[in-house]
């Protein structure tokens, strides 16, 4: 038999599905979950039950005002109408619904959730107070996701580029599947572990449906994360997507890309940081210098100001200042009293006997009585000898008489 290509298989099942009957305007009874509306208004979702799923689309143009799609939502209980036909691009089958019928209550799987969401909610599991910070400088860091696929890539791209120092430690796990669960819970165990410490961990995966992402709502791993006593980063899914894994974790990162981010630091921020506090400390220390410079100044200043040598110096400046001083007015003074002296001396001269005796006056001297007449007054009784003192010579006289006016 000779093979045939992919098309040929997806079309030949079409054309099987398209000729079945009985997979035409089928009623279906299942739980919506995966519920998303297209900006065009065409709406994708899921149908499920305790066993089984099936995609299942409704386009825009089967919608009307009376098909009440407009309070759809995830875990609601709902029959749909539709024909299940083969997507020949991917070979997958699907339903397209021509009319919803909802049932008006929420299915099992969802209301199993929302009860251990408040089951949680009431022991403390999503608190913030309780939650720990994450270590800003991380040196070890346990990753728990699949050792296949692009998160494990992506999150060691991004730390590769941001943070090179620290060590990953992959603990492979399957991120879906009924053992899954477990194989998680022990990897928060083993990163528990002294031996195996790690500064943080982060739990990923990548994006998915509510049934494939349906292990990060196990109550179990609600517990393990709450009861490790290292801080867990939680990237389940898109951002859109929210588990009880993303609430119950110390942080919640909305891809595993962000997580990572999170888990690290950015090196050229921290070089950054870095040179600006060099620059700063430059600064600061200049500063200081330039202040105790300015100090020291002062006080060598204060010091030559009131240093004993200076105290000398300055009084020797004195001294020298006044004894100058006093010289200058020893001079003035003398040469004040030279000059009165001169003066003196002049009339002194003027008036001296011998001046007196050239100008041709005489002297009459008493010589019993020693004195110098003056005055007819001078002479006494007894008075009969005088001397009559001229320039040139001497005249002894004796007095007759005396004759006062």
């Amino acid at each position: 038999m000779d093979p045939i290509t992919v098309s040929q298989l997806n079309s030949y099942v079409k054309a099987m599905l398209d000729m079945d009957t009985n997979l035409r305007n089928i009623l279906i009874s299942g739980e919506i979950t995966n519920f998303k509306k297209h900006s065009s208004g065409t709406l994708y979702f899921s149908l499920r039950d305790q066993e089984s799923i099936v995609k299942a689309v409704m386009f825009s143009s089967k919608i009307t005002k009376k098909s009440n799609t407009e309070n759809l939502k995830n875990g609601m209980q709902v029959v749909v109408q539709g024909n299940v036909r083969c997507y020949e691009n991917t070979g997958s089958y699907q339903i397209y619904v021509e009319k919803i019928f909802i049932d008006g209550t929420l299915g099992n799987n969802y209301t199993k959730l929302e009860l251990l969401k408040l089951k949680l909610l009431s022991q403390n599991f999503f608190d913030e107070s309780r939650k720990k910070n994450i270590l800003k400088y991380p040196q070890k860091i346990g990753i728990i996701t699949s050792e296949t696929g692009s998160v494990i890539q992506d999150i060691r791209k991004v730390i590769s580029r941001r943070y090179r120092v620290c060590e990953l430690i992959l603990y492979p796990v399957e991120v879906q599947g009924k053992n899954s669960c477990n194989k998680i819970c022990s990897g928060i165990r083993y990163f528990n572990t002294p031996e195996n410490q790690t500064d943080v961990i982060i739990i990923a995966r990548g994006g998915g449906s509510n049934e494939d992402l349906s292990v990060f709502n196990e109550e179990n791993l609600a517990v393990e994360i709450y009861n490790s006593e290292i801080p867990i980063i939680s990237a389940i899914g898109h951002e859109t997507d929210f588990t009880i894994c993303d609430l119950v974790a110390d942080r919640r990162a909305s891809t595993p890309s962000v997580a990572a981010e999170i888990a690290v630091p950015d090196s050229e921020s921290i070089i950054n940081l870095i040179n600006n506090y060099e620059k700063n400390l430059e600064i600061s220390v200049n500063n200081i210098f330039d202040r105790k410079t300015q100090k020291i100044n002062l006080l060598d200043n204060l010091i030559n100001t009131y240093s004993p040598d200076n105290k000398i110096k300055n009084y020797m400046n004195s001294v020298n200042y006044f004894n100058e001083l006093l010289i200058k007015n020893m001079s003035f003074y003398l040469a004040k009293k030279e000059f009165i002296i001169e003066n003196l001396n002049k009339r002194l001269e003027k008036y001296s006997k011998n001046n007196i005796l050239d100008q041709g006056y005489s002297i009459i001297f008493d010589n019993i009585y020693k004195k110098h007449i003056k005055s007819i007054y001078d002479f006494s009784d007894n008075t009969n000898k005088i001397d009559i003192i001229m320039k040139d010579g001497k005249i002894e006289c004796e007095i007759n008489n005396i004759k006062k006016i």
